[in-house]
């Protein structure tokens, strides 16, 4: 997203401060300037939304790719981390499920959720990280689409509406309310408003309830 550093914070839903130490080695702009650097042209589109001029998602793919090789980092594919090595009360490396051990003076573990197992978000950072010590809160969805009781919005699957306004409560408490896009699909609702909202439900959903103000 190309918006100014604190506009950008305020769309961060959930713990901003995690990112304030990244984001002063490599914000969104300087980010924005290395994918252009790399040959990947950008566009900036309504909400500050950025993308590839191709719309092509694979052209950034390879571009860092291509970054990586030339800077001699070794990458491998299918390689299954079994276990994070730690020693003297840091970590040392990891030892992959074939038996080969790869030292390193850091570990990142950056395995993503468990709600994509096609690309490897199958929960094992999250085993990974309790080995180690580290405490895993419970685990909830977030930028998903949302399954409605109601069964009148599979009828208008496919239809996209936009500058709506949705809004949320939990009880009685409203924990959500902006305008935007919202398109109707065959299990209930998604769309940019909806990826948002899901980030901000309640764990317990018994009480949530959806309105949305057509103009």
């Amino acid at each position: 997203n190309a918006a100014e550093k604190e506009p950008f914070m305020r769309h961060i839903l959930r713990n901003p401060r995690f990112l304030y130490a990244s984001l002063a080695l490599l914000d969104n702009a300087k980010l924005m300037d290395l994918v252009e650097s790399l040959g990947v042209p950008l566009k900036v589109e309504r909400g500050e939304r950025v993308f590839p001029e191709s719309d092509k998602a694979s052209d950034v793919n390879r571009a860092l790719e291509r970054e990586l090789r030339r800077l001699g980092v070794g990458i491998r594919l299918n390689a299954r981390a079994k276990e994070i090595l730690v020693e003297d009360g840091r970590c040392s490396g990891i030892l992959l499920e074939s038996g080969e051990k790869v030292a390193g003076d850091a570990v990142v573990l950056a395995t993503g959720g468990v709600s994509y197992p096609m690309t490897g978000s199958t929960g094992d950072g999250h085993a990974l990280a309790r080995e180690t010590g580290h405490a895993v809160t419970n685990l909830l969805p977030a930028l998903v689409p949302v399954d409605t009781v109601e069964t009148w919005p599979y009828e208008l699957a496919g239809l996209t509406l936009k500058n709506v306004t949705l809004s949320a409560w939990s009880g009685k408490k409203r924990v959500f309310s902006e305008q935007g896009e919202l398109l109707f699909t065959h299990f209930g609702i998604s769309g940019p408003l909806v990826l948002t909202l899901s980030s901000l439900l309640p764990e317990d959903l018994s009480d949530a309830r959806l309105s949305i103000d057509l103009k």
